[in-house]
């Protein structure tokens, strides 16, 4: 029989998290356990807490975070994992295989892209995690852009077309030859040249570099000029 004095400490943990985001996975989940063992049912679990659990479903839920194995728990409790995602992979606790492949495969991922990984592996229950994961980022590649705005000398501007530019700068990150000193000259003219970037190429150049809008302006600059 739980005591008096655990049920407070179910309670507390239970309002920080629905109230205001605080607490870690695990010992949201554990408390939410707690308080539904107390109550046998998540009506009266909920109510318990004065009202700040709106759904009911939600102690259940949390309560069946605990049935996840325990490495994809601490990807949660390291926030590795969104705390979004928790339903997401609850839905696929009877297969605990699986469900540590597909934690290890989102950690770290944004959560609307771990969202799109998990239904294309509910989609694909046979497949293996990795290769649902690349199918899914290869598309998430191809629908994603960046727009890079740029200020190019005027001639290097002259017929210079999107997909040149973009060749410029795949070669470039193929070699990652280092860049000279370039500067635009103070009595050029400037026009602004918009570059539609793939994501796995504004990824590449974020990686380099915190301003990659600068970094393609020296890259397009300097190569160009090289030409």
């Amino acid at each position: 029989m739980p005591k008096a004095g655990d049920e407070r400490k179910h309670l507390a943990v239970i309002i920080a998290y629905f109230k205001r985001r605080e607490g870690i996975p695990s010992e949201v989940a554990e408390a939410c356990k707690g308080l539904l063992d107390k109550y046998g049912s998540p009506s009266l679990a909920a109510s318990a807490t004065g009202g700040i659990v709106k759904k009911p479903e939600s102690i259940s839920v949390w309560a069946r975070f605990l049935d996840l194995p325990n490495e994809t728990r601490e990807l949660f409790d390291s926030g590795k994992i969104s705390r979004s995602l928790v339903y997401d992979l609850i839905s696929m606790a009877q297969d605990q295989a699986l469900v540590s492949d597909t934690a290890r495969a989102i950690a770290d991922m944004p959560c609307k892209d771990a969202k799109r990984v998990i239904r294309e592996v509910k989609r694909t229950r046979d497949a293996d995690v990795s290769v649902a994961k690349r199918r899914v980022v290869d598309e998430i590649d191809k629908e994603e852009v960046y727009v890079a705005l740029v200020g190019l000398p005027s001639e290097l501007c002259i017929g210079l077309t999107q997909d040149d530019a973009l060749q410029v700068l795949e070669n470039w990150l193929r070699t990652r030859k280092r860049l000279q000193a370039g500067e635009v000259r103070s009595e050029e003219e400037l026009k602004p040249f918009m570059l539609k970037i793939p994501r796995s190429m504004y990824l590449q150049l974020r990686n380099i570099s915190r301003s990659p809008a600068d970094l393609i302006r020296r890259v397009l600059m300097i190569r160009l000029r090289d030409k």
